[in-house]
């Protein structure tokens, strides 16, 4: 291969500025479910050497290390009620309730 550089990538190609907060508003609106891609959760920060084993053996897709205790909010419902692509994007109608609106 003469005058020629092969380059890899972290994302496959994606632009991490321009894509990723794609990716995290897709999340958001539960377009993408990414609870599926875990394969293995752990408790406890002693945990991380066992987290890293599975991960480097190939077994293990996503991991979750849980460090200490969390008490989840229940997030908002955000409900999609129209989506049209426009410029290389998507324009979308959303019903949502907060505490400041």
């Amino acid at each position: 291969m003469t005058g020629r550089q092969w380059k890899g990538t972290a994302f496959g190609g994606w632009k991490s500025v321009q894509d990723v907060p794609k990716l995290s508003d897709k999340v958001l609106l539960g377009e993408l479910p990414i609870d599926k891609y875990i394969t293995h959760n752990f408790d406890g920060i002693e945990k991380v050497q066992e987290l890293v084993d599975a991960l480097k053996s190939g077994d293990c897709l996503r991991g979750v290390l849980k460090i200490g205790k969390y008490e989840p909010v229940e997030a908002p419902k955000v409900t999609v009620l129209k989506s049209q692509k426009v410029c290389g994007g998507a324009l979308k109608l959303v019903k949502h309730w907060s505490e400041c609106n």
